[in-house]
């Protein structure tokens, strides 16, 4: 037998039968309540670093007559949904009257307008940003990042690379790349060695890799010399941008690059250069560890034996197998001078090569990087500069995470734009993450999120004051009121 209560007035009660003990209701008519009560701290952010507001004022307005809301209000709005997980434009008529967005936004809970709907950001989005507004937002982050220095750097390394933007229909510019066997575009990035995106530039999916990087780095160049002439600037990618065009620009202007180079065959033409670098890692191999494991006509089998073995064992009989298997590799570094290319593609000169030449029980392995540093060891060119490239994927994943990749707007300018909306919501929680404590470690963005931002609160306003009460059980607690106390939003005691 159900149990009926007293209806809360005007609302529909719903009742379950979870307890035996006591009746279980439930209605909507809990008040303010939002599932992103983290929110307003990025609100407090932006009030420090105005980087969104920054941002809208780069571009220009040419709306007339009655304006409802402003282009900063609106660039906050749709950055700061991203920034919760809500990246479609629809997303706007969902959370229009959500008070942890109002209040971050500065309005009042009680907004009888709310926020601005869908069809208002998509206006925005495909007639207020056109091309012209695109590159004026995207130089202005190459201009904010410029201004978060407090003091003239010595060095910075930009990390460019391309990724795979899968397509979400035809848009314009989409197309099909055999390498990761989908339509697709593929943007350039830009981030510097300490995770800041620099820039974001949409490409079509068909373009070259290397294509635009010399007009890219031009402008990024051009605008790091313009506060800090003396400074070194490094540029470091992956063997999609071996072009002779990038490293002539690079010589030309003091830049100097790190890159590496895709050999056919292994080796190739170099094969001669570094047969004795090879040569030598073998002798040391077989003087360490004896015969190679996995070579020969039945090599794979080997390895797939032992890797088969290998899931028989032991959590820590196969942490001791896999560590002493990883060892067994001898690395040899060495350098030297080349001139690739042939007829009209030759390159203009010969260039360092630093060659990195591994032999493992699987046999020689061969990576070769082009460079303009002529005096550096090369050990400590790849080791300690090149390698850390890797952390660039990290960003990419991060940009990915608040998904960057939804660029289904119907034209090419409109997607650009949802492009650097992302950037400045990578941005955002990347400046949050840079006040944790280095004793984290690095912190995803996407657990940014689930820790900062998804915080159940309810929040009320009275006539003196806002009150945010978050969830009593939240497990971070103790991280958000330290990000609280770096933001200073807790008085300091007298």
């Amino acid at each position: 037998m159900v149990i009926k209560g007293t209806p809360t007035q005007g609302r529909e009660q719903i009742y379950f039968r979870l307890r035996k003990d006591k009746l279980v209701s439930a209605d909507f008519s809990g008040g303010r309540i939002t599932g992103i009560g983290g929110i307003p701290l990025l609100g407090e952010l932006e009030k420090t670093t105005k980087m969104v507001e920054g941002a809208a004022q780069a571009v220009i307005d040419r709306r007339i007559g009655r304006i409802k809301f402003t282009m900063p209000q609106l660039f906050l709005q749709r950055v700061l949904l991203i920034c919760a997980g809500y990246e479609d434009g629809i997303d706007s008529n969902y959370h229009r009257y959500d008070p942890g967005i109002l209040l971050a936004l500065g309005l009042r809970l009680d907004n009888s307008d709310g926020l601005a709907s869908q069809s208002t950001i998509s206006v925005l989005e495909t007639q207020r940003m056109n091309g012209s507004n695109c590159y004026r937002l995207a130089r202005y982050l190459v201009d904010y990042y410029v201004s978060t220095k407090k003091k003239a750097p010595k060095r910075i390394v930009l990390d460019f690379d391309g990724s795979c933007f899968p397509a979400h229909g035809d848009q314009p510019g989409t197309a099909y790349r055999g390498y990761y066997e989908t339509n697709m575009y593929f943007p350039l990035l830009v981030f510097d060695q300490d995770g800041w995106l620099i820039s974001a530039i949409l490409r079509p999916g068909n373009h070259a890799e290397a294509k635009i990087t010399v007009s890219l780095l031009k402008r990024i160049v051009g605008r790091l010399r313009q506060n800090w002439p003396g400074i070194q600037v490094v540029l470091r990618a992956d063997a999609g941008f071996m072009n002779p065009k990038v490293y002539e620009w690079c010589e030309s202007n003091s830049v100097q690059y790190l890159i590496r180079l895709k050999v056919a065959g292994g080796g190739g033409g170099l094969n001669s250069d570094t047969k004795q670098y090879l040569k030598t890692a073998k002798r040391r191999f077989r003087k360490a560890f004896g015969e190679e494991r996995f070579l020969g006509r039945d090599g794979q089998q080997k390895r797939n034996a032992f890797e088969t073995q290998l899931k028989m064992l032991t959590k820590e009989e196969r942490k001791e197998k896999l560590i002493e298997h990883r060892t067994r590799k001898i690395r040899e570094f060495g350098a030297f001078y080349y001139q690739a290319g042939k007829g009209s593609k030759k390159w203009n000169k010969e260039r360092r090569i630093i060659a990195v030449c591994d032999h493992t029980d699987t046999g020689p392995k061969t990576i070769f990087l082009v460079t303009n540093f002529e005096y550096d060891v090369p050990q400590r060119l790849y080791e300690d500069l090149y390698c850390q490239r890797g952390n660039a994927e990290l960003f990419i994943r991060d940009l990915k995470a608040l998904k960057a990749t939804k660029l289904s707007c119907s034209n090419f300018s409109a997607n650009q734009a949802r492009l650097l909306y992302h950037a400045l919501a990578y941005l955002m929680l990347h400046q949050l993450r840079l006040h944790l404590p280095s004793s984290m470690g690095r912190q995803s963005l996407k657990s940014m999120q689930e820790k900062f931002i998804r915080i159940a609160a309810s929040i009320k306003e009275s006539s003196r004051r806002v009150t945010i009460q978050w969830t009593s059980f939240w497990q971070w607690e103790k991280l958000v009121m330290y990000l609280a106390r770096r933001l200073r939003l807790i008085p300091q005691a007298p």
